[in-house]
């Protein structure tokens, strides 16, 4: 698992990045650099290879960042909130909560 800035989330709208380097449909990139105060994770999910070169706002991959990021302490809170689709300029925010015994 990666953690990337702002500027370097751009490579995972690259195709073959996505689909022969990494050898997935789709990717979530995300940083603890958030564009706005409230939120703890920026995010951007993108699927070239599945016609979506970025989309705005999507639960799954969010959910499944939010328990590892709360169970591997890279993140120290475990109720907080994601913004996706800012370069878009759709944001849209996720709000997570993680609940249970590691």
């Amino acid at each position: 698992m990666h953690k990337y800035s702002f500027p370097q989330l751009d490579v995972f709208t690259d195709t073959a990045f996505c689909g022969n380097f990494l050898g997935a449909i789709g990717s979530y990139g995300f940083t603890c650099e958030t564009a706005e105060e409230n939120s703890q994770i920026h995010a951007r999910f993108y699927a070239p290879d599945a016609g979506t070169a970025e989309d705005t706002a999507t639960g799954n991959p969010a959910r499944s960042i939010s328990g590892y990021l709360v169970y591997h302490r890279t993140i120290k809170i475990n109720k907080f909130t994601i913004e996706p689709g800012h370069f878009m300029k759709r944001s849209g925010r996720i709000f997570a909560k993680i609940e249970g015994k590691k």
